[in-house]
């Protein structure tokens, strides 16, 4: 097969916690060009119309949004089990993806890895990145 002809590889991109697929496609958007010409990357948007204040307001327009919601302690979640429900759907309409850009929440959707259904869990990506701020794991690459 041709060099030209070769499918790109398909990336889910999940924002972060109150911001929005566009907006993470405009802070990706600032890498170098060559880094997109190998794949298809995918921008939806939470479940959730943001909660509160977003910290990109008056940065960016909205509207902003979240995966799920927590308590100030992080020892509560609401919506957890929905936001993987719909996750699950998602990849499983609009996939395959091979891999999986997240920032901030998604790194905990993926620590709760266990309650995806076996037939998407089994489907899981190839490639993993998920910096994260509120934690010292500034990048890191996981192969399946």
């Amino acid at each position: 097969m041709e060099e030209a002809q070769k499918q790109k590889m398909k990336i889910l991109c999940l924002h972060g916690f109150r911001t929005s697929g566009s907006f993470l496609h405009k802070q990706i958007s600032k890498w170098d060009p060559s880094v997109f010409c190998h794949f298809d990357m995918d921008f939806p948007d939470g479940l959730f119309p943001a909660g509160g204040k977003s910290d990109i307001e008056g940065i960016f327009p909205p509207p902003y949004f979240e995966w799920f919601q927590f308590n100030k302690d992080f020892t509560e979640y609401t919506n957890l089990e929905e936001c993987v429900s719909h996750l699950c759907e998602y990849i499983t309409t609009k996939g395959p993806f091979h891999g999986l850009l997240g920032f901030s929440q998604v790194r905990f959707i993926l620590m709760h890895h266990h309650l995806f259904p076996q037939q998407v869990s089994s489907r899981l990506f190839s490639l993993l990145i998920a910096p994260c701020s509120c934690c010292r794991v500034q990048l890191f690459v996981l192969f399946c």
